[in-house]
């Protein structure tokens, strides 16, 4: 008899191996059907299993992460092998694609620096800084064995061969060159050797000579015992006594043990016929339990006692009523309503009248009825900048404050009333009529000095027409605006339903692809404009008194990893009056303004740039939520026509626009507005990004057609 491993055998005449009985008996007492097979084969079959199992490897694999603080997964059975990228770095931050795949691009933030990270050995990471847009891969080196190539997940591999990050890097990246060429993946190799284990591991006993593994459950498995009833019985080799299974023995009596005579039999009846005796019977005694002693019952007659000389006196105030002598029962008042005799109501009724269109004056002057005409402008006061959204108040043409107009107000109004659907050119587009308006200060009453918003369908005093309505020096009558986010067919930009938006190109592309459909007697077609925007964004703040959108109209496709169609269900909660995504899902360039060390430029009536001379406050300090707003005019422009930050504050809460602005100190920046897909509660209608130039294209950049 011989011993190898854990494995005790004898070899019979031919050399093969034999156990006593036929069977080989493994050291923990386990037994496997004999296979014929030599010790030798065995041991090398064994031997191939142990190489296999124990062969290591490093593979490459990534996470798509969404904050700048987290933790990755690391696979059971492995260890994350850190310092393995240049410099030490333990991983390598990447952009990835509208799909969620990695990118051959390194992820910088908003300077343009690249962003790297820190991942520790339980996976936690922390990035250098917020990348300009997120989601990004964080990209890390793993090792691990054989016996656990099964625990790698394939979808987060980043490829079978060695891989580059960054397949063409730029001359003066060396940094990421360097990352790139340090990063191999033995993938291949893995994949190879996972499937001879696989392979191996899937053959039955009798393939392994047998031999069953130490850790196959059937080793240490809880099962049914065999019937064996019988050993448990009195006199057997293991039996069970009475009070082991909490019994009496056989000739265990009470009756005859303890109450020999019947004594407690007798005791029980006499107990049962005492108790049933009536309380006669017991001397008038009852139980102190007994009901009638504390039960609620009506008193006997007893009003006497309350009485002014009775024993128990009720007071007025005690019972709700005043003494005969309160003075209330007997003092002057002011009369009710009641009806005189007027003399003088000729002279009331001269200094009535009404005006031409049926407003009421008093003694010659206009007297508020509370409520708008559709002739007049519509007037919304900003009353409080420190509440979440703003507290607006509409007031009338006193500037004294109104109920909100009705949803069938704005809907019949000559401005509202007649935005509109249109089809021009097969593209899907929503009228927007002229419209006259400004900010201004109240002059007086409750809102003095606060700023409030005005619009009318017609020039009024102190009115002008908004700046979205010049082309070319000359006044417009209306502009159309895309219906859906631009999408791109035979090199023209359009407006379609049940598309993906079109994205990863420059705002100068845009533009050409806008105006390339602009042939065959075709005119107008242009990429969508600072000032358009900022036309539909009054109408919006007038109609809904919020700058809330997320809240007051939908939450938009904002807390998703990819982009969706233009009108799939999440988009179209973004919309107003027939425009829909209007925040989330992609941003979309916007031309007619830009930024110089956070200057503001923006279009004339001629679309030539005009310096505004404001400048935008707190620049490069991340995100900031506006509270209040530029106003003042000057040669060819309005400031109060748009909505750019005159103060602004790093928190959401108390903030009148719930939307974020990041602008930088950067030259030649271009503007972006909405907001994308993954941005939660940053994006809504006046979220904005000048933070950009003109030369940059990304996954998240789209764009919308307008028309003049």
């Amino acid at each position: 008899m011989s011993i190898t491993g854990n494995i005790i055998y004898r070899r019979d005449s031919a050399g093969k191996v034999e156990a006593p009985d036929g069977a080989l008996l493994m050291a923990d007492g386990a037994r496997a059907v004999d296979s014929g097979l030599t010790v030798d084969e065995i041991a090398g079959q064994s031997a191939r299993i142990e190489t296999l199992e124990n062969t290591p490897y490093e593979i490459e694999i990534f996470a798509v992460v969404g904050t700048r603080t987290g933790s990755v997964a690391v696979p059971a059975g492995a260890v994350i092998a850190r310092e393995q990228y240049s410099w030490g770095q333990d991983c390598i931050i990447v952009t990835v694609d509208a799909e969620g795949q990695p990118q051959a691009e390194a992820a910088e933030n908003v300077a343009g620096d690249i962003v790297t990270g820190v991942l520790g050995a339980d996976g936690s990471y922390t990035l250098s800084d917020d990348p300009a847009f997120y989601p990004v891969a964080v990209v890390y080196q793993i090792r691990t064995t054989g016996a656990f190539l099964n625990q790698v997940p394939l979808d987060a591999v980043l490829g079978l061969d060695p891989v580059r990050i960054v397949d063409t890097v730029d001359s003066d990246r060396p940094d990421l060159a360097a990352s790139a060429n340090s990063v191999r993946v033995a993938h291949a190799a893995a994949v190879t050797a996972q499937g001879d284990i696989d392979s191996h591991s899937g053959q039955g006993d009798d393939a392994h000579g047998g031999i069953v593994a130490s850790t196959d459950p059937r080793l240490s498995n809880a099962r049914t015992p065999t019937n064996h009833a019988a050993s448990h019985a009195a006199g057997q080799g293991d039996a069970i006594t009475p009070v082991a299974i909490g019994a009496a023995a056989a000739g265990h009596n009470h009756d005859a043990a303890y109450d020999t005579k019947g004594a407690a039999a007798g005791v029980q009846s006499n107990l049962t016929a005492h108790t049933e005796q009536t309380t006669a019977a017991h001397g008038g005694i009852v139980a102190s339990n007994d009901p009638r002693l504390s039960n609620a019952r009506n008193p006997t007659l007893h009003a006497a006692s309350h009485g002014s000389g009775g024993g128990d006196p009720v007071t007025p105030a005690a019972i709700g009523a005043v003494a005969n002598n309160d003075p209330r029962l007997s003092d002057a008042r002011a009369p009710t309503v009641h009806s005189h005799i007027i003399t003088d109501l000729p002279s009331i009724l001269g200094k009535l009248g009404e005006t031409a269109d049926g407003r009421p004056l008093w003694n010659g002057m206009y007297w508020p009825t509370g409520r708008f005409n559709s002739s007049d402008p519509v007037n919304l006061v900003l009353a409080n900048s420190e509440v979440s959204g703003g507290d607006w108040r509409y007031v009338d043409n006193g500037f004294n404050e109104i109920d909100p107009p009705s949803k069938e107000f704005f809907d019949n109004h000559p401005v509202w009333g007649q935005i509109e659907d249109v089809i021009i050119d097969e593209q899907h587009m929503v009228r927007i009529p002229n419209a006259f308006c400004a900010v201004q200060p109240v002059p007086t009453g409750l809102f003095a000095g606060k700023p409030v918003w005005r619009l009318s369908a017609t020039e009024q005093l102190g009115l002008t027409r908004h700046s979205a309505f010049w082309w070319g020096g000359n006044p417009l009558n209306q502009f159309w605006f895309g219906k859906y986010a631009a999408s791109l067919s035979g090199g023209k930009l359009q407006s379609l339903p049940g598309v993906m938006p079109a994205v990863s190109r420059t705002i100068v592309q845009f533009s050409a692809d806008a105006e390339a459909r602009n042939v065959g007697g075709v005119t107008g077609f242009m990429q969508n404009s600072y000032h358009q925007n900022s036309a539909i964004q009054f109408l919006y703040l007038l109609e809904n008194a919020t700058m809330d959108s997320q809240a007051k109209t939908g939450r938009g496709r904002v807390d998703t990893s990819s982009a969706a169609l233009v009108d799939a269900p999440d988009v179209a909660q973004a919309a107003y009056r027939g425009i829909i995504g209007l925040w989330g899902n992609v941003w979309r360039w916007a031309v007619g303004m830009q930024i110089e060390a956070g200057r503001v430029w923006v279009w004339g009536s001629n679309q030539q740039l005009i310096d505004t001379g404001h400048t935008i406050p707190n620049l490069a300090a991340a995100w900031r939520y506006p509270k209040t707003f530029a106003t003042g005019a000057g040669t060819g422009f309005d400031l109060g026509h748009g909505f750019l930050a005159a103060a602004n504050q790093a928190a959401l809460a108390g903030a009148t626009c719930q939307d974020g602005h990041y602008f930088t100190t950067g030259t030649a920046r271009v503007l972006l507005l909405g907001g994308p897909w993954a941005y939660g509660s940053l994006p809504g209608l006046w979220c904005a990004l000048g933070s950009i130039d003109a030369t940059y294209a990304h996954s998240l950049f789209g764009s919308r057609l307008a028309k003049v």
